[in-house]
């Protein structure tokens, strides 16, 4: 992915601060959708319905 960059100042330092800042979102929206996604596997690994300490996930129906 290549650089932003503004044509009337390239490289200043309020476009690096921006870049990095664009950066450092797109990097947390990643990082909550993981755990989102890894929340949900947990709870349909960890699911027992019937209550009697043995995930559903390992029981035959």
């Amino acid at each position: 992915m290549g650089s932003i960059r503004c044509p009337h100042r390239s490289g200043s330092r309020r476009d690096r601060t921006i870049a990095a800042a664009m950066r450092q979102s797109s990097a947390s929206v990643i990082l909550r959708l993981r755990a989102r996604l890894y929340r949900r596997i947990h709870a349909a690994e960890s699911a027992d319905s019937d209550a009697d300490g043995v995930p559903d996930l390992y029981q035959s129906s």
